[in-house]
């Protein structure tokens, strides 16, 4: 599932087919090149996308405030950008 992507630097959100049960309150976020690449995550992020205006914006798609917690979990080498996998907790 993808419902975030980048195109030419430019964030496009692409919600379509993508539903969140409004009790989830915790999400991981893989960020690198190549989606498979990603250690178990929930959301895909291209290299260099900026974690946070995408947490805000899918805590706010809960119903909640938009206010959200990020840990960074763990961060590997690999291919353009490496990998980071986050956890968001929305508040």
């Amino acid at each position: 599932m993808k419902p975030y992507a980048s195109i030419a630097g430019t964030m496009i959100l692409l919600l379509a087919g993508v539903h969140y049960a409004s009790a989830q309150q915790t999400f991981t976020i893989c960020t690198g090149e190549h989606e498979s690449a990603c250690k178990s995550h929930d959301v895909y992020l291209y290299c260099y996308v900026k974690i946070v205006p995408v947490a805000t914006k899918m805590c706010k798609d809960l119903g909640l405030s938009g206010d959200h917690n990020i840990a960074r979990l763990n961060t590997y080498g690999g291919n353009k950008c490496g990998y980071s996998i986050d956890r968001v907790v929305c508040r």
